[in-house]
């Protein structure tokens, strides 16, 4: 009785061994699949924090681009007022320089027609009551 007995009882113990390793199996498959997925998330977070260092390191050149571009706006706006200033006293000069040759013409202009002492141009009026 109890040989006939012991195999049903190992017969019956299989079943539940089998069930065992296939929830044990199982449990590793769904243990993979979360470690696969935690490598996908692992994979694209690395790849987040890549685009991020990027994003960092143009948003550097960015403001130093900026801050040269300003450097150079300041510089450009000193050396346009320079240059205006200097137009400016040029054309200044160039107006006194004319006005300079039209007086000096006026006077060699009368000097010729009236005389270095004026005495051609004199009133006549002046003369006769002498």
């Amino acid at each position: 009785f109890l040989s006939h007995l012991h195999p049903r009882l190992q017969h019956g113990r299989e079943p539940t061994i089998h069930l065992e390793q296939e929830g044990l199996n199982a449990g590793l498959a769904g243990v993979q699949k979360v470690s696969d997925k935690l490598e996908k998330v692992k994979g694209v977070m690395v790849q987040n924090i890549e685009h991020i260092l990027e994003r960092g390191e143009k948003l550097e050149l960015l403001v130093d681009k900026t801050d040269q571009l300003q450097s150079q706006a300041f510089q450009f706006q000193k050396t346009s007022q320079q240059l205006q200033r200097a137009m400016w006293l040029k054309k200044v000069k160039i107006y006194a320089a004319i006005t300079f040759v039209v007086i000096l013409l006026s006077y060699v202009l009368s000097v010729v027609i009236c005389g270095f002492t004026y005495e051609k141009c004199g009133n006549d009026g002046d003369k006769k009551g002498k």
